[in-house]
């Protein structure tokens, strides 16, 4: 029987092909894989060949990872967060109160309102505005009939005592656990369900109203409302 020898070009030949093939989902035998090595002998433009459809093969697999991103561009928790958004935007726009989205800073400002106001000290117009650090959840919350209980993470809490000009907020907004009862849509309304609170947390440590990190929510003196906001921000207005 002859000796047989091979190269170390065509030894990487056999690899490779081996390995385009078991990529493609093949399964090759001994003897196929031995059949394969010698039949690839002096075919010099194979590596071309197999270089350009793995390259082909690379790109289709990129192009499937982004439509697969692109498909879950919004997660449940993007979900949650255009909603809340969307939530005190509407209520701001029905109150003449301008609602700017915010990119994330320092101090994770999602979104800053801003209005005219009387300052009722002097009588005096004044352009003020808030911060507001968006929060959302569908998940169970520890509640009485007063209050409701949100953990916050411990950075958030440090970042939202600090003083800052303009002033920050939180605001939670309370979703059903089922998903399918976030919005409800008829011909006379579209419904954002249950409810959004706000707070400062400036000096929160010290007021007594902390366990840990966890929020406690008045669920009437700290409900979102038109009003809720216009006192807020009478309130940064004599406090100029």
């Amino acid at each position: 029987m002859p000796k047989l020898s091979l190269k170390p070009f065509h030894v990487f030949q056999a690899v490779s092909r081996t390995a385009w093939m078991m990529w493609d989902g093949y399964f090759v035998s001994n003897r196929s894989l031995w059949g394969m090595g010698l039949g690839m002998m002096g075919d010099a433009g194979w590596f071309r060949t197999t270089r350009d459809a793995f390259a082909h093969k690379m790109a289709r697999c990129r192009t499937e990872v982004e439509m697969e991103k692109k498909r879950e561009i919004l997660s449940d928790n993007r979900r949650r967060e255009e909603l809340s958004f969307s939530y005190l935007n509407a209520i701001s726009a029905a109150e003449g109160i301008a609602c700017q989205r915010e990119d994330h800073d320092a101090h994770d400002v999602d979104a800053t309102i801003k209005k005219w106001v009387k300052r009722p000290s002097d009588n005096r117009e004044i352009k003020v505005s808030a911060g507001i650090q968006l929060k959302s959840t569908s998940k169970q919350l520890t509640e009485t009939e007063t209050t409701i209980h949100y953990p916050l993470d411990q950075d958030n809490l440090n970042d939202l005592r600090l003083d800052a000009i303009p002033p920050s907020y939180v605001a939670l907004l309370v979703l059903p656990r089922d998903e399918r009862e976030w919005i409800r849509l008829t011909v006379d309304e579209l419904c954002i369900r249950k409810c959004m609170y706000i707070k400062s947390l400036k000096g929160f440590s010290e007021n007594g109203n902390t366990s840990g990190t966890t929020i406690i929510f008045d669920k009437k003196e700290d409900l979102l409302t038109a009003d809720k906001l216009n006192s807020i921000l009478i309130e940064i207005a004599e406090a100029l």
